[in-house]
């Protein structure tokens, strides 16, 4: 039996109640709005057709800080097309709040490269301690000394402590993306990168910013103790998603080997 319609032919988009938008407390704003049109009735000839719907990089109908991320269309029992559109922003400015992550770690390192070697380790080839053996000037090994405490005989190597960070935030300026691109192998004592601060991202929590909680970001000589090490990039509808990785080294990077990103310095 065929269907039998009545009233509008919703022969245009409307918008159903009980739409919503969300923040996501960095600045990210989603919203989802669903949309019913009558082009899914059996008398056309082309249902579920979308040439009406929301596309991606169309504005949000109530908050122009949205655009259209992307559409599905669904036939339901009553021949009408539903149409779901999702929608992405920013809530203010042209990126989010770095959304950051630590975690601890350690990493074995040779023990002459210690900062404190040739003062309390193991000494210099000259003036020798704890059994410290050298040739030509470089250290060899320790051998048994009877009057190490504690006794060093076979150490080679310590676990330097660092911390590796994860982060990512979403922007609309695809030059923030490539300018900290410029910047992977950097050094920053800061936590800025390309002029852009990415350990401030939890804001002002029982009076103290994100990026103190970590500490301290210089050694007592001055050597950057975080390198921008990795970078990823994806589109997310009509914004650049930008994550990455910075690497805390406690005893600071060498600034004879990496280069310093100085648009933090003074800042």
């Amino acid at each position: 039996m065929a269907r039998v319609s009545r009233g509008d032919p919703l022969t245009s988009l409307v918008l159903q109640p009980g739409w919503t938008i969300e923040e996501d407390g960095f600045g990210l704003l989603t919203s989802r709005l669903v949309f019913v049109t009558g082009h899914g009735s059996d008398s056309d000839s082309s249902p579920l057709i979308l040439e009406d719907a929301p596309k991606r990089g169309d504005t949000h109908p109530k908050d122009s800080r949205l655009s259209c991320h992307r559409t599905t269309a669904t036939l339901n029992a009553n021949g009408l097309a539903v149409i779901t559109s999702e929608y992405i922003g920013i809530a203010a400015g042209n990126m989010t709040s770095p959304e950051v992550s630590g975690r601890a770690n350690t990493s074995q390192e040779p023990i002459a490269t210690h900062p404190d070697f040739a003062d309390r380790i193991g000494g210099t080839e000259a003036s020798p301690k704890n059994g410290a053996q050298f040739s030509n000037g470089a250290f060899v090994r320790f051998a048994y000394d009877p009057d190490a405490n504690p006794n060093k005989e076979g150490v080679r190597s310590y676990l330097n402590p660092g911390f590796g960070i994860s982060g990512h935030f979403y922007t609309s300026d695809i030059t923030l993306a490539r300018g900290l691109k410029n910047s992977l192998g950097m050094t920053s004592g800061s936590g800025i990168f390309s002029g852009v601060q990415l350990l401030g991202g939890l804001g002002n929590i029982n009076g103290q910013t994100s990026d103190s909680w970590y500490g301290n970001w210089t050694t007592s000589d001055e050597y950057d103790q975080l390198m921008l090490t990795g970078m990823a990039i994806d589109f997310f509808g009509t914004l650049v998603k930008v994550s990455y990785d910075i690497t805390y080294q406690r005893w600071g990077w060498d600034p004879d080997i990496y280069e310093k990103d100085v648009s933090g310095v003074g800042a």
